[in-house]
């Protein structure tokens, strides 16, 4: 009788932590009505500090599902920028220029693959949370395996994931957009930068 009211109590128990660790992980999905992805290209030149906006991503996860406090995993995760929607700001000489750098023809994607589970660990600020994502980042065609520390933002039912990264034209074997017969010249070094939006279901 003993045994039978424990290992009731023990079931009891098993339950109710099972309920508990799924009422913490929390579903969302992408927010299409805010412009739920940016992604941007920044850098200099010898003339001034320039940006390249993006349109259009694609391949983003429609739904993600972790626990943040409970050191889950964001399994899958990627995005593909079409070098096509990519702009400058200055016109369509300064675009094709940048189409060229990315050799647009051959390769029309910037594409961001991870390879690995992604980890989230909490911070001490209520409702953020870091992000490491390991995965490839294919450009201009090479790719390269790349370390992205991101931070998750969750406030008023939205969940806002952003970060960047330094990173070198060189690195991708790609030659700076120049203009001015080469008189002005973007330097090698630039950074890419995201925010993606979800809503929670």
């Amino acid at each position: 009788m003993l045994k039978s009211k424990l290992f009731y109590c023990l079931m009891l128990i098993c339950l109710a932590g099972t309920g508990y660790l799924s009422a913490q992980t929390q579903n969302w999905k992408l927010d299409p009505d805010s412009g739920f992805v940016v992604v941007n290209i920044t850098g200099t030149s010898t003339l001034s500090d320039w940006k390249v906006t993006n349109a259009g991503i694609v391949g983003i996860p429609a739904q993600l599902s972790f626990d943040p406090k409970d050191q889950n995993q964001i399994v899958e995760f990627e995005f593909k920028v079409p070098v096509d929607s990519m702009d400058g700001g200055r016109g369509t000489s300064m675009n094709t220029k940048i189409f060229e750098a990315f050799q647009s023809s051959k390769n029309p994607f910037v594409h961001y693959q991870q390879n690995q589970p992604a980890t989230l660990t909490e911070t001490s600020e209520p409702g953020v949370f870091t992000i490491i994502s390991t995965g490839t980042l294919s450009m201009a065609g090479m790719d390269k395996p790349l370390t992205v520390k991101c931070t998750g933002t969750i406030k008023n039912d939205t969940l806002v994931i952003a970060g960047s990264k330094d990173l070198k034209f060189s690195e991708y074997e790609m030659v700076p957009p120049s203009a001015m017969f080469g008189q002005i010249k973007t330097n090698d070094n630039v950074v890419i930068s995201f925010e993606i939006r979800y809503l929670k279901q």
